[in-house]
């Protein structure tokens, strides 16, 4: 093998994060960021917080979550939107966070299908809002 393909990259990385999250998960930890990279070598890294979930359904204690607590209303959100169920094209996401440093699309949610992480424009925010 000369080389690592996506697809390889893609199927370790969910091994490799089922197996990170039951283990974060006994020490009280949520993965709240992931990352892999392939090609001439694989490489995957997490980022972990703790768990603090809220009323929401939603682990406050992520960077997103309290950014969205700290500095919603600039992006035009309401409060008590944390965990908020909404519909985008035909899916259904739940509303975690912004994440302030990603400009174009700072508004985290996680699809209900896959538990997979989303990114949305500002724009999202009226059906946050509705």
């Amino acid at each position: 093998m000369n080389n690592v393909s996506k697809e390889l990259c893609t199927q370790i990385s969910k091994e490799i994060d089922e197996a990170v999250g039951e283990i974060l998960a006994r020490h009280g930890l949520e993965a709240t960021q992931r990352k892999s990279q392939y090609g001439d070598w694989y490489k995957f890294t997490v980022q972990a917080s703790p768990m603090v979930i809220g009323d929401s359904g939603v682990n406050e204690a992520t960077p997103e979550a309290s950014a969205y607590l700290r500095s919603g209303k600039y992006y035009g959100l309401n409060e008590g939107l944390l965990g908020k169920e909404f519909t985008n094209k035909g899916e259904t996401f739940k509303f975690c966070g912004i994440a302030t440093s990603r400009r174009k699309f700072p508004i985290k949610a996680m699809r209900v299908s896959d538990g997979q992480t989303v990114f949305f424009t500002e724009d999202i925010a009226r059906l946050l809002n509705a």
